[in-house]
């Protein structure tokens, strides 16, 4: 791995890791569309200012992209789109420090729950068409867990695929927020 693909894994951790910069990331990553910092704000439900704050920090660190400025009331308004994925691999996550990924899958735990419960009260979560819930536990030897973390690497590069091939179509016909989670951590006997 290079030195430049060194500092992005860095970069990438310290912003997911950030309990507001990896709200920022994740809302450009996972939606693979462009946004300014007037509707990041709108979605965040966060000032301009803090908004601003963050994404220039984002985009300094190579992590979000500008796609486009354009004169907006007097302004110039730029468009940010992700730059790279989202995540580390298990490969990345040796360049960052075990405390640091604790609480990146504290931070990814945390949003994705806020997601479950925003799901739960507007009372989409488990009815119709587009929901799959799976609780899985087993044991696996170092091959096995190796296995299983390329299964889980190559799913989530599939569905940022298909994200993505969604952003770039022009859809005609009405379209879903989806929301999901691939979690994987070593389990605890007493938990059954």
């Amino acid at each position: 791995m290079g030195n430049e693909e060194r500092e992005r894994v860095v970069a990438l951790a310290g912003a997911m890791a950030h309990p507001f910069r990896g709200r920022v990331l994740d809302l450009l990553v996972l939606r693979s569309e462009e946004f300014s910092v007037r509707e990041i704000a709108g979605i965040l439900g966060e000032p301009q200012r803090k908004i601003r704050y963050h994404v220039d920090a984002l985009a300094n660190a190579g992590l979000i992209q500008i796609t486009t400025e354009a004169k907006r009331r007097g302004a110039r308004e730029r468009r940010y789109r992700a730059s790279s994925q989202g995540w580390i691999s298990e490969s990345e996550a040796e360049l960052v420090p075990g405390d640091q990924l604790r609480e990146i899958s504290f931070q990814v735990l945390k949003r994705t729950l806020a997601d479950a419960r925003a799901a739960v009260s507007e009372g989409t979560f488990g009815v119709g068409k587009g929901h799959f819930e799976a609780r899985v536990r087993g044991k696996v030897d170092e091959q096995g867990l190796d296995e299983v973390l390329a299964i889980y690497e190559r799913a989530l590069a599939d569905v940022q695929h298909i994200f993505e091939a969604c952003a770039d179509r022009d859809l005609d016909g009405p379209s879903t927020e989806i929301g999901g989670a691939l979690l994987l951590f070593r389990g605890s006997e007493g938990t059954r």
